[in-house]
């Protein structure tokens, strides 16, 4: 071989008819299909209460998961008992975390369907906003008032073909509906259609504006939970076991280290973190070509699971390491499982990587096991314990 493009080259080739190489990958995608749910439905409980009835409280630890489930159960221990009571959208009134999200049980139309589900408040006002996330994460926002019952904001984006070029088009139906809301006044029209996609911080402006300016010192109570972007800061290093035509180099054991920034837009799901970082690998030395070291670092693109709960819990990620190899950029996908133990503003990972070569982001073979530490340092003090 004469060059690292022909070494990758084979090996991608290779890999794809080596039996061996396939039962790795199913395996991997076994176990990942097997442990995501379960690390997704790691327990978070926070102090609140449930409203049995509107007026009937009961006060004790209610499980956060994310927003879908969140409105179709409510997990209820009751202060002082150990005893999970599971609640339903029929069963009860509502419930709300402490100082927090707020959820109510409504029965309205979704899809066109009449749907109940625990739908989170946002505002009591003269616009009250509700908002409900779909299995597929799809946000979902409504508006009622005290003669109007609940309907959807809708609002979409869509590709139209216009004089042959390809032109994307918003259609703000949530518009027609709030400007009839709000009496078509005309000192309003512009906050409309100024929302264009709504969002929990969009519609809860827009209403208490609307609110000082239609019922100056009326009812306005703000429930939802003041939420920010958190930031990770992630130092690891860790040993590479390198599996792919391991006897093409001197020594396929080796070592890494590097430092990657995490961010989560709770908006999107409270426990999903993006992140992006830089890995120094060690040299790698084909047996094929003496005195030939190749210096390897890359860029790890990624999206995981990390719970908020403190002391042992699992994560997981996956993610895109774009790789260069000398004047080379080749890419790989990675799954990595892993437990960290969370102390307060620091928590430590330990934690398995597991790297499929790939063809932009089609697994081709099974390329190297990683096994690291890392120790996330919290970059901001918005970041939930609890």
């Amino acid at each position: 071989m004469s060059s690292w493009n022909s070494v990758v080259g084979l090996q991608l080739l290779m890999s794809v008819s080596n039996p061996f190489m396939k039962t790795k990958t199913i395996v991997l995608l076994l176990f990942a299909l097997i442990i995501l749910p379960r690390l997704n439905a790691q327990k978070v409980f926070k102090e609140g209460y449930v409203l049995l009835s509107e007026s009937d409280t009961v006060f004790g630890k209610i499980e956060d998961r994310n927003y879908n489930y969140n409105s179709l159960n409510c997990n209820f221990y009751a202060a002082d008992s150990n005893s999970l009571i599971t609640y339903t959208p029929q069963d009860i009134f509502g419930y709300r975390f402490d100082n927090g999200k707020f959820y109510i049980s409504k029965t309205f139309e979704l899809d066109g369907k009449d749907t109940t589900l625990f739908m989170e408040y946002l505002i009591n006002a003269e616009l009250d906003f509700y908002f409900v996330q779909t299995k597929g994460l799809d946000n979902r926002y409504f508006v009622s008032t005290d003669s109007t019952p609940l309907k959807e904001l809708k609002y979409s984006k869509h590709i139209v073909t216009i004089d042959g070029q390809l032109v994307e088009k918003e259609s703000k139906a949530y518009a027609h509906l709030l400007s009839y809301l709000t009496g078509q006044k005309a000192e309003f029209e512009e906050d409309i259609q100024n929302i264009n996609q709504p969002t929990h911080k969009k519609l809860i402006r827009f209403g208490e504006e609307y609110n000082k300016a239609v019922c100056p010192g009326g009812i306005c109570i703000v429930y939802e939970k003041q939420v920010k972007i958190k930031m990770l800061l992630e130092v690891s290093a860790g040993v590479k076991l390198v599996a792919l035509h391991a006897s093409d180099y001197e020594n396929p054991v080796g070592s890494f280290f590097g430092v990657s920034f995490l961010f989560n837009n709770p908006r999107f799901s409270e426990r999903g973190y993006f992140g992006i970082g830089f890995i120094k690998e060690s040299d790698l030395e084909l047996i094929t070509e003496k005195n030939t070291t190749y210096h390897n670092f890359m860029i790890p693109v990624s999206y995981g699971y990390i719970s908020p709960a403190k002391g042992l819990s699992p994560c997981f990620s996956v993610g895109l390491n774009i790789r260069s190899v000398e004047k080379m950029v080749i890419n790989s996908l990675t799954f990595t499982p892993g437990l960290k133990y969370d102390v307060g503003n620091i928590f430590v990972k330990l934690y398995a990587e597991f790297e499929m070569a790939s063809i932009l982001i089609i697994p081709v073979g099974y390329y190297s096991t990683n096994f690291g530490m890392s120790i996330n340092f919290k970059l901001n003090n918005h970041y939930n314990s609890n």
